[in-house]
């Protein structure tokens, strides 16, 4: 009875589809029918567009042609183009009989066109007679204009009426398709509804008959894998399985045990005999009464024991179990697991060797806190005192118990926070409190640890009460030979340079000896005064230095001045190499003085008589290296590695007979280090020895960001402003001068210099009187037409080159009046202007240069490379060198360039960030650097030499070539 009510519902589920479907037929035919109608309005409307814009077309048509016949007299006659406007615009009447309001249109339109006609007879009857002028004058009337304006307003009026019945006419066939296309896709559905309906009623029995088999199948499938999941699980992993049955002793092994152990099969007998076998004696007892407890009281079985290998050694297994009982509470079986354990023994075994030792070192570590010498404290993080050593207790006279947990602030009372990580490596100095209310210095050092798992601070404190008393014992000393000695050694030295120089007469020459010997040994003396002092400062911290940008040419040319008259006494010349003018370094002028005054008289010293100590500089990556170099007896090796040592010289005669204390290397070698820099030297016995200090060449990174903000505004838009020397000068012959400005406001916008002639005449006198660019002309002038102006001008040899840009109303009609004669016109513009093309017109134009014009742009910050490039080029251009970019920048401002020659590595930035500004100014590029050029920028540059693999004569050709385009 089920099966029959749903069958019986089924059919009439079926019945009321195929009624649906009928239903929707009829409609989707009804639809049709309007969409074809909708369809023939729209060609109705389309057609009454098409002759409105024919009728269009032979109105601008006749009004062409009137204005050729101006240009060429009797040439063709209007009156085929006037019948075919009458007729198109007959047939737009006759299209729309059923619209009032553009029947009222186009009568208006006809008699508009009518008058228009008769101007038109008028003006082609003035053509016929040779009245151009007064045909001219009509074409441009009042009455001429309005009327062809009208014209054209009516015919955009009608069409714009006809376009927005032609969008209600599409959008209404939009609709009647688009309902049209859903009742049909709605139709085909409702078919294939009915459709697979049938044949899922026809297969819905087949299905029920296969669900069962399937059940069945599947269950058989999930018991397979289920088993098969268990013996992969037990197989590759480290668990064994085990079943023994206590009545008969047998034991069930599984492979996986087995192999555990290093056995096979048929080497494991699945008997109780072959466990007790393997089983390791000490754990015998211990397990079976494991097992007796289970099986008797029902003890939960795990344990853990060992198992001898076919190999002989033992591992740990981890065995847990569960036995079965009878209703007797007999044990039936029992069956468990066994686990592989041995690694984690193992690991439990070094844990507790490791622990071990961690508490044998701490031990130590107490041992060594309580023997310590210094104060050793431990503090949290809210100050409060953890744990003290002994050295704590019995420096600040304390009881433990009185200090943990009390506040840091007890015993170092002007105590401030320093977070341990700033801290590394550093001390610093506190004052300590005793309980007693004495006050001592004390020295601290930081380090951070974990203290009974929280952040804490160890502080290692000393007692430096006798190291100051050192201190100001050595202050005192320093302050006696400060004042005490020097000041009256120096009234000394003076005293003796006077005498020496005459100011008290003359003496014997053995009294000059004596006071020789008295004056030099007092130069020594107070040098060694001065070295002490210095080191003094340099060991104290105390030595100050001063941060200044130095250029290095005039360091260097300063020190020579300050040594020649010591280099003279030795009969030594000094001699400086080829110094770059522009390189930097940020430094302290009076420190880096001292320690070339030192290398130089070092290496005067050292050399014999007529010999030449020689400073020069190279450039070691991002460093200058400024060396000394003098020849003589050189170093000895052994004495190399102790030059720099305090107090250091070599052990000979001829060396101590130079003098010198010792200390001015080990002091120049402390202030190079401190000025970031570094101080070496390369010597060879009898051979050239060098000593060079290496400083960072200063970059002013500032100046780098602003110079590439500026290409980064320049590329993006801002305006490039050339030097006014420099702007281009456009002249404009337009007799409608208000247009004349408005171009004239435009150009000057982009950059040029613009004079405005009204008429011919006044346009050729300034021609004459200056250069210009090029002319931007209109063709109809005051004065004369602009078609034989500019036969003119290409007469005169001074205008002949002349870069003209027509424009004008009639320009194209020029254009074509022109062809077939040499005449160079760069473009002809119809007005209204386009500014856009007319900025192209001008840009077409280039300049043909002279040699001698030609200005070329050499990016280098080596000299010696720029020399070579000169003396190359000169013959053929004018060569202006830039060392930086900021230079760069200044001179393609203020300078016309014709190539740029570039070098990608300078002093303060990368060349490569010029290319955008060279590219903004259309100058070509040549790369000649020691770097390859990046692929990202090979499009933009004429050619990429590498200095290293380009010959002079390459170089050369390249350049040859890049100029060939120009010259």
């Amino acid at each position: 009875m089920k099966y029959f009510s749903q069958r019986a519902l089924i059919n009439v589920s079926l019945l009321i589809g195929l009624l649906f479907l009928i239903g929707s037929s009829i409609v989707s035919y009804l639809e049709i029918q309007d969409l074809a109608r909708s369809n023939r309005w729209v060609l109705h409307t389309r057609d009454v567009i098409a002759a409105n814009n024919k009728t269009l077309i032979s109105v601008l048509d006749a009004e062409s042609r009137t204005r050729y016949n101006l240009l060429f007299p009797g040439t063709e006659s209007i009156s085929n183009i006037v019948f075919a406007i009458h007729k198109n615009l007959g047939i737009s009447k006759t299209l729309t009989t059923d619209n009032p309001s553009q029947q009222l249109r186009i009568k208006k339109l006809e008699i508009e066109l009518d008058q228009w006609i008769d101007l038109l007879n008028k003006i082609n009857f003035s053509d016929a007679h040779n009245k151009i002028a007064e045909g001219i004058k009509m074409s441009t009337s009042v009455e001429f204009l309005t009327i062809n304006k009208n014209i054209k307003q009516y015919l955009t009026d009608i069409n714009n009426e006809e376009l927005k019945l032609l969008n209600i006419r599409l959008m209404n066939s939009s609709y009647h398709l688009k309902l049209s296309n859903i009742l049909y896709i709605f139709s085909i559905g409702l078919s294939g509804l009915l459709f697979f309906t049938s044949l899922i009623l026809l297969n819905y029995h087949l299905y029920q008959g296969n669900i069962l088999r399937r059940k069945q199948l599947l269950m058989a499938k999930e018991l397979q894998i289920s088993e098969e999941r268990f013996k992969l699980t037990t197989e590759g992993s480290n668990v064994g399985i085990w079943d023994w049955d206590p009545k008969t002793n047998i034991v069930y092994y599984s492979p996986n045990f087995k192999k555990m152990l290093g056995y096979t099969e048929e080497e494991f007998p699945d008997k109780l005999e072959m466990f007790n076998r393997i089983l390791h004696p000490d754990d015998y007892k211990r397990v079976w009464d494991a097992v007796n407890q289970h099986l008797n009281n029902r003890v939960p079985f795990a344990i853990e024991y060992r198992l001898m290998t076919k190999s002989g050694d033992y591992r740990w297994i981890q065995a847990s179990g569960l036995a079965l009982w009878n209703k007797q509470g007999i044990p039936t079986r029992m069956s468990g697991t066994f686990i592989d354990i041995s690694e984690r023994k193992e690991s439990e075994a070094k844990f507790t060797a490791q622990y071990e030792l961690t508490q044998d070192l701490a031990n130590a570590n107490t041992a060594i806190l309580e023997s310590a010498t210094d104060s050793i404290i431990t503090k949290n993080k809210k100050g409060q005192i953890l744990s003290v050593n002994s050295q704590t207790l019995k420096e600040f006279n304390y009881e433990k118990d009185e200090l943990i947990d009390t506040d840091i602030k007890t015993i170092i009372p002007d105590w401030t926070f320093i977070h341990p990580e700033e801290s590394k490596g550093s001390t610093y100095e506190f004052t300590g409190l005793r309980k007693n209310g004495e006050s001592f210095p004390i020295e601290i050092k930081f380090s951070r640890l974990i203290y009974h798992k929280q952040d804490a601070v160890v502080i290692n404190v000393r007692n430096i009460s006798d190291r100051k008393k050192i201190e100001n014992i050595k202050n005192e000393f320093v302050s006696v030979v400060s004042h005490e000695l020097r000041t009256p050694l120096t009234s000394i030295r003076g005293s003796l340079g006077l005498i020496l120089g005459g100011s008290a007469g003359n003496f014997s020459e053995k009294a000059k000896t004596l006071l020789d010997i008295a004056n030099n040994n007092c130069q020594r003396l107070l040098l060694l005064i001065n070295d002490i002092l210095d080191l003094e400062k340099i060991e104290a911290g105390k030595m100050d230095f001063k941060r200044d940008v130095i250029n290095v040419k005039n360091l260097i040319m300063n020190s020579i001045i300050d040594n020649m008259l010591y280099s003279e006494k030795f009969h030594v010349k000094l001699e400086a190499e080829e110094i770059d003018p522009d390189i930097t370094i940020k430094s302290d002028f009076d420190r880096l003085m001292q320690v070339m005054t030192n290398l130089i008289s070092n290496a005067v010293k050292f050399s014999p008589s007529g010999e030449t100590v020689k400073i020069k500089t190279d450039l070691i990556n991002n460093s200058i290296r400024i060396s000394v170099s003098n020849k003589g007896h050189g170093i000895p090796i052994d004495f190399q590695s102790k030059i720099f040592k305090k107090f250091s010289q070599a052990d000979s005669t001829s060396t101590r007979a130079k003098g010198g204390t010792g200390l001015g290397l080990s002091i120049c070698k402390t202030i190079v280090d401190s000025l970031g820099g570094k101080l070496n030297f390369v010597s060879l016995p009898n051979e050239l020895t060098t000593f060079y200090v290496e400083m960072p060449i200063w970059k002013d990174e500032a100046e780098i960001a602003k110079n590439k903000k500026d290409l980064v505004d320049m590329i993006e838009g801002g305006k490039n402003t050339i030097a006014s020397n420099y702007k281009e000068r456009l002249l404009i012959c337009e007799d409608d001068m208000e247009q004349a400005k408005f171009i004239s406001e435009l150009l000057q916008t982009a950059g040029f210099d613009v004079d405005i002639s009204k008429d011919a005449e006044g346009a050729r006198k300034m021609l004459y009187k200056r250069h210009y660019h090029a002319l931007l002309l209109d063709l109809i002038l005051p004065d004369q037409d602009g078609i034989t102006f500019i036969r003119e001008l290409r007469k005169d040899s001074h205008t002949k080159d002349l870069p003209i840009i027509v424009l004008s109303m009639i320009a194209h009609s020029g254009k074509n009046l022109l062809n077939g004669h040499a005449i160079s016109v760069i473009d002809w513009l119809d007005k209204p202007i386009d500014f856009s093309k007319l900025l192209k017109a001008i840009k077409k134009i280039k300049t043909k240069m002279h040699p001698d014009e030609i200005n070329i742009l050499h990016v280098e910050d080596d000299y010696d490379t720029h020399v070579i490039i000169k003396n190359l080029f000169e013959p053929y251009a004018n060569i202006f060198l830039a060392r930086s970019l900021k230079e760069t920048i200044k001179k393609v401002k203020s300078i016309k360039f014709d190539l740029v020659i570039l070098d990608l590595l300078l002093a303060d930035g990368s060349g490569a960030d010029l290319l955008p500004l060279f590219d903004e100014f259309k100058l070509p590029v040549i790369i000649y650097s020691a770097y390859d050029l990046d692929q990202k920028y090979s499009e933009i540059v004429k050619a990429a030499l590498v200095k290293s693999k380009t010959s002079n004569e390459k170089l050369l050709l390249t350049i040859k070539k890049a100029l060939d385009t120009m010259i």
